[in-house]
């Protein structure tokens, strides 16, 4: 059966139109009953006093202290999770877009550096017999290019530029560029 602390019963309440007049305290609490003050902890035990606190009585330690020598640090994680903001996600719009590129023996870029391109496919148009070569930077040329040869497809899921040559000064060829991209709202 709950008892009535003090408290409850201390304040006015109505019931059936009846008010319960605020209570008398008959023995003001003296000090001696008064629980002692603990810093940090207030006048609270929380179960445990401190004059009871047994030492640890352990054989494989010393003098009662905790033993370390079985602590394995953790390993840290050498392949992270990647994580994407849900905030950034869910204002993005994708999008696509196509165009052709003339390409000489100049380098031309084809494909510039956009953040948020999720993919994009380089092609040849149909009937081309020239070796298209392709490097991320301007400094493109058959021996550190990838050839794009007849209708071939090259496609890339970085969000860098994209260069093109065609490496000989007598030929020049079109070559078709579709990207795929998120725009934040």
């Amino acid at each position: 059966m709950p008892t009535e602390s003090p408290r409850e019963s201390a304040y006015a309440t109505y019931h059936e139109e009846q008010v319960n007049p605020v209570p008398v305290y008959e023995v003001p609490i003296t000090e001696a009953t008064a629980p002692p003050f603990l810093p940090y902890r207030g006048t609270q035990m929380h179960g445990v006093d401190p004059g009871m606190i047994q030492p640890m009585q352990d054989e494989d330690s010393e003098g009662g202290k905790v033993p370390t020598s079985n602590f394995e640090a953790p390993e840290d994680d050498v392949n992270p999770v990647p994580v994407r903001i849900v905030g950034a996600a869910a204002t993005e719009i994708k999008q696509w877009r196509a165009y052709q590129v003339t390409v000489t023996e100049a380098a031309t870029m084809v494909l510039s550096a956009k953040v948020g391109r999720s993919v994009a496919h380089i092609r040849q148009l149909p009937n081309a017999n020239v070796t298209v070569w392709l490097s991320p930077d301007s400094n493109v040329g058959p021996n550190n290019g990838f050839p794009l040869t007849g209708e071939d497809e090259f496609t890339t899921l970085t969000e860098g530029s994209v260069w093109a040559t065609t490496a000989d000064p007598a030929k020049s060829t079109t070559i078709a560029v579709h990207t795929e991209f998120a725009t934040p709202q």
